[in-house]
């Protein structure tokens, strides 16, 4: 397995120089954040002291600015498709309860067609939900990094230098590498408790009582047989998808260097 990417930039610009392993195999310095991850769970890390390099004024200024947009469009689209998502359910409702005659009340075949046919996409904005509230996160865990770092530029020089660091690794992990701050299934579980549970309740409980009540037809067969597969394929695309790899890990650890140096400080 291999430890070490043998060229690392980091967000200055600056190469990043291998850490020393000791024979036993413990760590005496791990700045790179990709080998602290590839060494594994078990790890043993030590940090050894060193004076961080400055970042660039200019340069986090900008920084900060992009982060904050992009934190925001993020937001933003999160919020919309929230709205869609309600405006689809209401629609679906609409057109199914109440359009009907009173002749051909649902359920009838056409209206759990238009029912089967409609749960693709309330599934795919559920999905695209799902990606911007990750994206937020990404967003929202860089811009707390960039506070705590220029928060502390007051603190004593160990404080500093471990803010630095935390931020460096929260660039590497949520900007370059482009993992996710929370796991799949918090996203989703946040997701259904905002604004998905009660859609697809409903549309759940449209299909489960047309299929109850139905006979099936060569339509309906076609219909559900379609929707089937391509839930199937869109199932395993969102969950193999690699920007909701978690990456909590690491950050936690930066967090606690800052911890730490906070209390060394103290003492």
């Amino acid at each position: 397995m291999k430890l070490y990417r043998k060229r690392k930039i980091d967000a200055i610009g600056r190469e990043q120089t291998p850490p020393n392993i000791t024979p036993d195999g413990v760590w005496q310095y791990a700045h790179d954040p990709q080998a602290t991850r590839d060494a594994g769970l078990g790890a043993k890390v030590r940090e050894a002291p060193r004076a961080e390099e400055p970042f660039d004024a200019d340069w986090l200024g900008w920084f900060y600015a992009r982060v904050t947009d992009q934190f925001d469009l993020s937001r933003k689209s999160l919020h919309d498709t929230h709205q869609w998502v309600i405006t689809l359910s209401i629609g679906l409702v609409t057109a199914v309860l109440v359009l009907p005659s009173q002749s051909s009340p649902y359920p009838n075949e056409f209206g759990l067609v238009a029912v089967l046919a409609s749960f693709p996409l309330l599934f795919r904005f559920f999905v695209r939900s799902c990606l911007e509230c990750s994206i937020q996160y990404k967003w929202m865990e860089i811009r707390n990094a960039l506070d705590r770092y220029f928060y502390l530029q007051d603190a004593p020089p160990e404080i500093r230098s471990a803010a630095s660091r935390h931020l460096r690794e929260t660039i590497e992990l949520f900007y370059f590498d482009w993992k996710s701050p929370k796991s799949l299934w918090a996203i989703v579980r946040e997701n259904l408790q905002l604004a998905y549970g009660w859609p697809f309740l409903i549309a759940i409980f449209g299909i489960a009582w047309g299929a109850r009540t139905l006979s099936m037809s060569p339509l309906l067969g076609f219909v559900a047989w379609a929707v089937v597969l391509f839930m199937i394929y869109e199932i395993i695309a969102f969950v193999k998808y690699s920007g909701f790899n978690r990456a909590e890990l690491l950050l936690e650890r930066g967090k606690e260097l800052i911890q730490e140096a906070q209390q060394e400080g103290e003492g």
